[in-house]
């Protein structure tokens, strides 16, 4: 394994980093108008459904194969991956020879971990792990490109402040911080998604904040970019695709209601363009929205907590407001209908933005 980046490093100037761009001013490294190698990949979508079909065949969107923890329950509690958990899963999903793009979604401990730096003891066995199990996935499927989800981090408070409005030398800090804690994987890794989800909705703000919410969303997403950028460069590894994860629904974290479907304007505003400005090679579409629709369709069960969280929202996005019978099959063909739609339209909005003149 390369040893970590060494701290002595060269200070990063923000005026290097792609937040820098302002009206009129050239991006960095942008793609001018989106063509058939923009890349548009998506976690899952009832693609049986004609219309979402279409939509996503509009733009070239593929499937990529996603590897989530769960299929290997032990590596939360001891900070070790099993690589032949994997394998065994993708062959099983995906057949022995797959080929496109390819997500290790391994969370906990490793994220926590990694946050904490170098210093912490546990860093050395969970980096050597992660690639441990890159390395045996990179062996047995060599048509696929890999990649961890989320990766790098940024916080979006440093300082206590909004990152747009937060000291030059708090967002010097934290961005030196995420690729010191990151970088022993990031170097090795074939392509990059941090997650660029929308967790404020602006709606839900007084007109002030709107105001702020605006200038730091764009800024943000500008500067979660800048860091895989920043880390490329100090490593000298040229171009590798950088396609930040999204979603059609907010997440968690802000004052959003999460699994709501995000309207388009603000859709393309917070997550898309910024990503445009940034001269990213597509997006990465994660929306985890199969898992959410399977437990609303499920029998009543007072027990999951997911399941009295999505069906109230589901009520008001996908049947006007009206409670359906939520294990009539019907009710299944709707949701997925309503759900796949959302993806589809992000895939189709995304192609929109690449391919649109711009000026900024």
């Amino acid at each position: 394994m390369d040893k970590k980046p060494q701290q002595t490093n060269p200070r990063i100037s923000l005026r290097e980093l792609p937040r820098t761009i302002h009206p009129g001013a050239a991006p960095v490294n942008p793609p001018t108008r989106w063509n058939p190698t923009t890349t548009i990949i998506y976690d899952w979508a009832p693609v049986e459904i004609p219309e979402v079909k279409a939509k996503l065949d509009q733009v070239r969107a593929e499937p990529y194969i996603l590897v989530y923890q769960n299929i290997d329950p032990d590596s939360a509690k001891t900070g070790i991956i099993n690589p032949d958990l994997i394998i065994r899963e993708i062959r099983a999903k995906h057949g022995e020879n797959p080929g496109g793009w390819g997500m290790l979604d391994y969370e906990e401990p490793f994220d926590r971990v990694l946050q904490s730096g170098p210093d912490n003891p546990e860093y050395g066995k969970c980096t050597k792990s992660m690639l441990g199990a890159l390395e045996a996935v990179r062996q047995a499927f060599p048509r696929v490109r890999w990649t961890y989800y989320g990766m790098p981090g940024l916080s979006y408070w440093p300082g206590g402040k909004l990152w747009a409005f937060a000291d030059e030398g708090a967002r010097q800090a934290e961005i030196e911080r995420q690729i010191v804690a990151y970088g022993s994987v990031l170097r090795e890794l074939d392509w990059y998604s941090p997650c660029v989800y929308d967790v404020y909705d602006l709606n839900r703000f007084g007109q002030r904040e709107q105001a702020s919410h605006l200038v730091n969303e764009r800024e943000y997403r500008l500067s979660r970019v800048g860091v895989v950028r920043e880390l490329l460069r100090r490593e000298g590894l040229g171009h590798r695709p950088v396609l930040p994860a999204v979603s059609p629904f907010f997440a968690p974290g802000g004052n959003a209601v999460e699994n709501q479907r995000i309207p388009p304007d603000e859709l393309v505003r917070d997550q898309i363009a910024p990503l445009v400005a940034a001269g990213c090679d597509g997006v990465c579409i994660w929306s985890a929205a199969q898992w959410y629709g399977a437990q609303a369709v499920r029998p009543d069960d007072p027990r999951n907590k997911a399941q009295a969280r999505v069906r109230p929202v589901f009520t008001r996005d996908y049947f006007g407001g009206t409670e359906p019978q939520w294990t009539d099959p019907q009710t299944r063909v709707t949701l997925w209908a309503g759900l796949g739609n959302a993806i589809a339209d992000m895939a189709v909005a995304a192609g929109a933005e690449w391919r649109r003149p711009r000026t900024v």
